[in-house]
């Protein structure tokens, strides 16, 4: 099993939020999206996913873009997050600090989505001081419409 250590301020919340509530930043890439969307299909009616991280303070989603327009087009009403503290030094939107994530957020609330995959956050290891990808802090849910 792969873990990583994280600061323990980071998760503030794992639950399941209405749909409506939660703010894209970036498209999708559509093929990528029918095929999660066929797999959805074909687990149900244990549909068991990993939760969407989003930003705590905005509901803006970080990461699982694909799996919220999948569950959005296949009528979910709640859906399973991860609030974290976005904003924790321990968070970047992608590797080399590119997009900076203020600028991430302001046009997310502008409803002017980025192009699909144009982020990658990461989330720092504190045992090794290694920055892997931030869908380590999901969690798994089993999920009914």
């Amino acid at each position: 099993m792969f873990s990583i250590t994280i600061d323990s301020d980071l998760i503030k919340n794992v639950e399941l939020v209405d749909i409506n509530d939660l703010i894209p930043h970036e498209e999708v890439v559509i093929e990528r999206k029918n095929a999660l969307k066929n797999y959805i299909q074909s687990l149900n009616p244990e549909v068991i996913i990993s939760s969407i991280i989003v930003c705590h303070k905005t509901n803006m989603i970080i990461d699982g873009h694909h799996r919220y327009v999948s569950l959005l087009e296949l009528g979910f009403k709640k859906i399973p997050v991860t609030k974290i503290e976005y904003f924790s030094q321990n968070v970047k939107a992608y590797f080399d600090d590119r997009i900076k994530k203020e600028e991430i957020i302001n046009l997310a609330l502008k409803k002017e989505l980025l192009t699909p995959k144009s982020t990658k956050h990461v989330v720092l290891n504190l045992e090794d001081n290694q920055w892997y990808p931030i869908i380590l802090l999901s969690s798994l849910f089993n999920l009914s419409k």
